[in-house]
């Protein structure tokens, strides 16, 4: 039988490439230290470190922000923007394949315009823009193994600490005045933030688990001291939004219900909950007092029905991004000397979005947003893989956690981060070829660029094509021995 010796056949005028650096490409420990680095600086309490250096009034946070702390997050997007520059990372193309991410931020930014603060709505836009570069560099950067476990391993190290805080200095570790005294609340300035971190930080880590096949005696640590923190806080809203994102995900993992009747029966058991408790079928008043909360949702009933009757001389655009939280504003003012707390969100994320940015902002976003899920939850009807129950799970919790806290477009902010990683995992799907196919051979050979099959290539940690066969010219046929 006649042997074959397979041979690289390419034309001589085939171009010589030098392979450009793809998202497939290893990482080294020093560029994952940075970006382990990077992603903690949003992720903790920075004015933990420097209180009274860092102490400013809400006005004066609002309207100036906080210096000390604009330094550490603009060095953060220096070294991003460095990264992206050394690893020649396709903004464009990554852009255009998120394009409803692009859109909100576009509409964000553009917001400026019709702002009623102009130089506030510009200063804020700054701060949302390099968190979302943050965000978009992650997601392309790390495959989706090593992305889940850096966020594990942030989330862990901001529990842990938390946790010493509790403990050694209690002080500064919980709550001081009024009803709050006593619960936990870490390094951060409020117990809410500390248990939707931990909420958060339960989902990263239950994933992260699964992603390197099981649970370590670390992993099972940092999990307990997650779920303590969130117990230690007492934040009801961050315990239900947990509970209730696991029982989301359990139904929408299960394979013998359609897809369409899992979602009719969630939305169908969140419409009639609504409407019982409208309709005063249940006493929504002995169901907070249960759990020791008021019927007023803790204020936050009264301050959106004040919001929403005074919000209607911006209703399509909003007054701009970040622009409507001023203490010049005087329906702010108002609600600052009605109320016996000084808000400085809507304490609801899609109330804040519509101030900000009016209905037509709220389309865009709700677009942004259900595009990804749908993305994540078709993920997870394909394969129930740590990925696609990862990014599916803390959408859910997003959603579910914004109905009482304002956590949707929060420049500087670890959630919002985190809300960006998961939609460009979403986007960036593993059927988009790498730019540059590199042949692995011993010797220096020439390499082609071939056609690439989408737009979008070279901006995930798929597989590379596959190279060109080897011994036959293009258009011939294989010969057979």
């Amino acid at each position: 039988m006649p042997t074959l010796t397979l041979t690289p056949s390419l034309p001589l005028s085939a171009p010589l490439v030098e392979p450009a650096p793809t998202a497939s490409a290893p990482i080294r420990r020093r560029e994952y230290a940075l970006l382990l680095a990077i992603c903690l600086c949003f992720a903790v309490e920075l004015s933990f470190f420097a209180p009274r250096a860092t102490a400013v009034d809400a006005g004066q946070a609002l309207s100036e922000g906080n210096p000390r702390n604009q330094l550490v997050y603009g060095l953060a997007y220096l070294a991003i923007g460095l990264l992206m520059y050394r690893k020649h990372v396709p903004v464009a193309a990554i852009l255009a394949r998120v394009w409803p991410l692009t859109a909100v931020i576009g509409f964000a930014v553009v917001s400026a315009a019709w702002s009623e603060y102009p130089e506030v709505t510009i200063r804020r836009s700054i701060g949302l823009v390099g968190t979302t570069a943050v965000g978009l560099y992650l997601g392309w950067r790390l495959e989706p193994k090593a992305l889940i476990v850096l966020l594990a391993r942030v989330c862990a190290i901001c529990m842990v600490f938390s946790l010493l805080i509790v403990l050694l200095m209690p002080e500064r570790g919980t709550m001081e005045h009024g009803s709050l005294a006593g619960n936990w609340r870490g390094m951060y300035r409020h117990k809410n933030i500390l248990g939707v971190t931990a909420a958060v930080s339960v989902v990263c880590i239950w994933f992260a688990a699964q992603a390197q096949g099981g649970f370590s005696r670390f992993w099972l640590a940092m999990l307990g001291v997650s779920v303590l923190n969130i117990l230690g806080s007492s934040s009801t809203t961050a315990l239900g939004s947990l509970l209730g994102m696991a029982a989301i995900y359990w139904l929408f993992t299960l394979r013998i219900i359609a897809r369409s009747l899992k979602m009719a029966a969630v939305v169908g058991a969140a419409t009639g909950a609504a409407l019982l408790v409208l309709s005063g079928v249940i006493d929504l008043d002995a169901v907070m007092r249960s759990v020791g909360k008021s019927s007023d949702l803790t204020g936050r009933w009264p301050l959106w029905t004040k919001l929403v009757e005074t919000s209607g001389e911006h209703v399509i655009l909003g007054q701009g991004y970040g622009a409507f939280w001023m203490p010049r504003n005087p329906v702010v003012n108002q609600i600052w000397s009605d109320r016996y707390f000084m808000p400085i969100d809507a304490h609801n994320g899609m109330l804040n979005v519509y101030l900000d940015l009016g209905l037509l902002g709220c389309l865009v976003f709700v677009l942004w947003y259900g595009i990804s899920t749908y993305l994540a939850l078709h993920r997870l009807d394909r394969k129930a893989s740590p990925e696609a129950g990862f990014l599916f799970a803390l959408l859910v919790l997003f959603a579910i956690y914004s109905v009482p806290e304002a956590i949707f477009l929060r420049g500087n902010g670890f959630l919002w981060l985190v809300m960006v990683v998961v939609s460009v995992r979403c986007c960036l799907t593993a059927r988009d070829p790498l730019v540059v196919t590199e042949l692995s051979t011993a010797e220096p050979v020439r390499s082609i660029v071939p056609r690439p099959a989408s737009r979008f290539a070279a901006m995930t940690d798929a597989p590379q094509a596959r190279p060109p066969r080897l011994g036959f010219a293009a258009g011939q046929p294989e010969k057979k021995p």
